[in-house]
């Protein structure tokens, strides 16, 4: 069970921002800027973060109550070129108008 949240805005022809949340046992950030330089040239940064959160609780037969919080933070950073080339392009089909 979780929540997941995507926001895609188009800030122009060019430029694509996508940021999404997912909220599960973890919670994970994840930050996608998209920039078309061409008709088939991509360039994609994304940037993720994630944060891991446990707790455990432990009770022993002495009635001792033990807490345990875990917190760990990973932050990751990438860049990715992707390269799209059309070389042949065929398009067949018919349309009518209808006549008044």
């Amino acid at each position: 069970m979780g929540l997941s949240l995507s926001l895609n805005l188009s800030l122009s022809k060019r430029l694509n921002l996508r940021l999404s949340l997912s909220l599960r046992p973890n919670l994970s950030l994840i930050l996608s800027l998209i920039l078309r330089v061409g008709s088939g040239l991509n360039l994609s940064l994304n940037s993720s973060l994630s944060l891991a959160l446990s707790l455990s609780l432990k009770l022993s037969l002495s009635l001792h109550l033990s807490l345990s919080l875990s917190l760990s933070l990973s932050l990751s950073l990438g860049l990715s070129l992707n390269l799209n080339l059309t070389l042949f392009k065929l398009e067949l089909g018919s349309e009518s108008k209808p006549k008044i």
